[in-house]
């Protein structure tokens, strides 16, 4: 019998959209040839759509998946578990990202189903989602941003005045655990800072970080079939439009420019630095970190263990500029999981 694997992708409506083209994504290029794949979409409401069948194990996923999200009934997440558990789920692998997904919470559920879970354990993800405790736990390996957390429970104008003695503009300002740069405020006045603050607090605490000059390279880590480490060319990001890598130039053309860097002592040091976290933490699968050069100075922004496809975001063209296929990623991944459970 093939082992079934369950592809959870979609989620809370901040990156509903990017979820579900990774998730169509994954399904296409899975190796449908070894496994049987059950898609299950994840409603911005938090219900589940399960399918009692599974994908078909050849051709185009795309209008599979468009029919199969028109026709299955959304249900809580209990009555979709009794659904899915109807047959033995083997593995699962998970691209939905922020609550439910970057912070392990799908994790969990497959450790508790008995199933392999695909690509970075639960202390992993848990670790790298929260932004502020990420770059506490890699300080010791490379330099990250100043960078101070304040609770949702605080007053705005006790933020602001606290955030007005310890930085000057331009700061960024961002959701503790808010994935895929959705929220991120980039402040480049004072007046702009409490506006800036009351939106992001009234749903999570706030990560207030000095912004660092230089270029954004995104380095991705994954492990080939016998688990050794290994990293992907890096790429450059270059703002255009937007001031910074944001959540819409992840969606629309031309905001910034992403460029495959040449080989150089700055992006062999980079991909040093990147293997040595992706140990350091326990990752496993595929992990894309964001890195800021300023001639010689590196530092860290963040690691992301659930990875985002698109064709404006990075992974996709290092894949590319690699030579690696991605059904050999996605094989690797799960069958190196399958292997560990």
């Amino acid at each position: 019998m093939r082992p079934r694997i369950a592809v959870f992708y979609g989620g809370e409506a901040a990156n509903h959209d990017l979820s579900m083209e990774t998730g169509t994504w994954v399904c296409q290029y899975v190796p449908r040839g070894e496994y049987d794949i059950t898609p299950i979409e994840v409603t911005s409401q938090g219900k589940w759509k399960v399918p009692l069948g599974n994908l078909p194990r050849s051709g185009s996923v795309t209008t599979t998946l468009k029919r199969l999200s028109e026709a299955v009934k959304p249900v809580i997440p209990a009555e979709g578990i009794n659904r899915l558990l109807s047959r033995p789920i083997d593995g699962v692998v998970t691209v939905v990202r922020g609550h439910g997904g970057d912070d392990g919470a799908l994790h969990s559920f497959g450790s508790l189903i008995n199933a392999a879970v695909a690509g970075s354990p639960l202390a992993a993800c848990q670790q790298t989602s929260d932004k502020y405790a990420f770059n506490q736990s890699v300080s010791d390996i490379v330099n990250t941003p100043y960078t101070q957390r304040f609770s949702k429970k605080m007053s705005v104008d006790s933020i602001v005045s606290e955030i007005q003695e310890d930085f000057l503009p331009p700061l960024f300002l961002k959701p503790a655990t808010q994935e895929g740069s959705f929220g991120i405020e980039h402040v480049e006045s004072p007046h702009q800072l409490k506006a800036a603050v009351s939106r992001i607090v009234t749903t999570s605490d706030l990560i207030a970080q000095e912004a660092l000059p230089g270029t954004e390279y995104a380095v991705s880590v994954a492990q080939d079939e016998r688990g050794k480490i290994h990293t992907l060319p890096s790429v450059a990001v270059h703002p255009t439009k937007a001031s910074f890598y944001d959540h819409l130039a992840k969606r629309r053309d031309g905001r910034v420019q992403l460029h495959t860097a040449d080989h150089s002592p700055i992006t062999e040091e980079l991909e040093e630095i990147a293997q040595e976290i992706y140990e350091e933490l326990g990752c496993r699968g595929v992990v894309t970190m964001d890195f800021v050069v300023n001639g010689d100075d590196i530092s860290i922004l963040e690691a992301n263990t659930v990875p985002t496809l698109s064709s404006h975001t990075p992974l996709v063209q290092q894949l590319k500029a690699g030579g690696l296929h991605p059904s050999i990623l996605l094989g690797n991944t799960i069958r190196r999981s399958l292997e560990e459970r």
